[in-house]
């Protein structure tokens, strides 16, 4: 059934699906090591507020298919890259806060 003003969505393959599956399930691998590696902290921090951007972005465009609603896509996208910089700032400041004393 089509809307008018509403783009038709073609479904995924299920190779493409299975493929995106495996590439989150890479990532949250990813994450773990990053969580248990030696280095510092904020550096930690920030590979996987990186880590969760590409995850964030590879769910938008594989499984929720945000590139047909593009306007909407970067509005979201913008605004969940904006959330997670100024989580990464009040945890870093909080972070140095403490340590100072």
């Amino acid at each position: 059934m089509s809307h008018p003003g509403v783009p038709s969505i073609a479904h995924p393959r299920p190779r493409a699906l299975a493929s995106a599956f495996l590439a989150v399930a890479m990532l949250t691998g990813l994450e773990i090591v990053v969580a248990g590696l030696a280095a510092g902290r904020s550096a930690r921090i920030a590979a996987l507020v990186a880590l969760l951007v590409a995850k964030v972005a590879l769910v938008m465009t594989s499984f929720m298919r945000v590139p047909v609603y593009r306007r909407w896509a970067g509005l979201a996208l913008t605004a969940i890259v904006a959330a997670v910089g100024f989580a990464v700032v009040l945890m870093l400041d909080t972070a140095v806060r403490v340590g100072v004393r």
